[in-house]
């Protein structure tokens, strides 16, 4: 089944911020085996784009082969373990200091393809007195510039803290 067309990420941000509860270990797939870590990062000029997504079983799978790392284009992937997903940086420039940021996720098997705002999950991450404040969401920020985490279930599990279920169609 094909992904659905870009949508704008005001609809994608409205969407994303019911996804679910805060949760400071979703995407720490070595506590919770039925989860994997998606990693999505582009450099400074946002002209290298990076997904990866790990698991308990079978390791980490690396996804550089984009076909278009640039603003609103959207890249598909196909990982066995969570099935096939979307990325696409829904900003760019002096938005986020140079380069592409905002990314959105879609998968398939979450909704048939339902767009979560990356940036949005990762900026509910509470604040703290510390450099980098402790992750506390789906999706968190890395001290790295432009570059997410994301606790996703493989294909026929569900996310137990929240509403994210992934049923093959």
């Amino acid at each position: 089944m094909a992904a659905p067309q870009a949508t704008p990420a005001g609809d994608a941000f409205g969407r994303a911020v019911a996804f679910g509860p805060k949760d400071s270990n979703a995407w720490d797939y070595k506590q919770r085996p039925n989860m994997c870590a998606i990693t999505i990062s582009t450099n400074r000029k946002g002209t290298k784009c990076h997904a990866d997504v790990k698991c308990k079983d079978g390791g980490t799978r690396n996804y550089d082969d984009w076909e278009d790392c640039r603003h609103l284009r959207k890249n598909s992937f196909n990982d066995p373990r969570i099935g096939p997903f979307t990325i696409m940086w829904t900003e760019k420039d002096d938005k986020c200091n140079d380069g592409l940021c905002r990314p959105i996720l879609a998968l398939e098997h979450i909704d048939n393809y339902r767009e979560l705002d990356v940036k949005a999950l990762a900026d509910e991450t509470s604040p703290q007195p510390k450099r980098f404040p402790k992750p506390t969401n789906i999706c968190n920020k890395t001290p790295r510039k432009h570059k997410y985490v994301c606790g996703m279930p493989k294909i026929g599990h569900n996310y137990e803290k929240g509403n994210l279920n992934s049923q093959p169609s």
